[in-house]
């Protein structure tokens, strides 16, 4: 009987709701231990998967992935990127390629305080992944790339609601957009609250 369902949340979110203010003191210090700037635009990309799993990317596609964001910030003067990986090994790996491909205004990390680092950023990109989740719950204008396209199935689930991209031009020009034109990152957050309106993480 659906009158006997209760929405009950998934308490690894709480601290989204409890923690806010200590996690965006935590996030000012972490932007400062890494070099950035906590005053200025910060986009923060959490590195796709390369592991042997369906969703993750192979190497092309991630420098591809990376050629993409060096795109956005040459198209959004003054944006700061942080590159979050998904363990301290990854960051070990991809450094040494990134010194070659950014110059300035950029950092890696490995941490585990996805709060912290949210809550410091104006903006996040990233794959299918429950990132997607925290970035939505940090209120902060988020879009998903690189989608795969046999993933139709979560496709429409998040399409009505975040921008869901294939292709690195639509892509560069998207997140572009959330640096240039506020009413835009303004209609993203309000279509990411109609998302949780609507979704219950099972």
């Amino acid at each position: 009987d659906p009158q006997r369902l209760i929405a009950g949340g998934s308490p690894r979110f709480d601290a989204y709701v409890r923690d806010r203010e200590e996690g965006q003191t935590r996030g000012k210090k972490l932007v400062g231990q890494l070099g950035l700037d906590a005053t200025r635009p910060i986009l923060l990309v959490a590195v796709p998967s390369s592991e042997a799993y369906i969703n993750s990317v192979d190497s092309y596609q991630l420098a591809d992935f990376f050629d993409t964001v060096r795109l956005v910030q040459k198209d959004s003067p003054g944006l700061q990127i942080i590159f979050k990986c998904r363990t301290p090994r990854s960051v070990v790996g991809l450094e040494p390629y990134l010194h070659d491909m950014f110059t300035t205004d950029w950092a890696i990390t490995g941490t585990d305080d996805s709060l912290a680092l949210l809550l410091a950023s104006s903006a996040v990109v990233c794959n299918n992944s429950t990132f997607l989740y925290h970035a939505v719950l940090a209120r902060k204008p988020l879009v998903l790339y690189p989608w795969k396209r046999f993933d139709s199935y979560h496709a429409a689930m998040y399409a009505p609601f975040i921008p869901l991209i294939y292709d690195k031009d639509e892509a560069v020009r998207v997140v572009s957009r959330i640096y240039s034109d506020p009413s835009y990152a303004a209609k993203l957050m309000a279509g990411q609250r109609r998302f949780l309106e609507r979704y219950s993480f099972d």
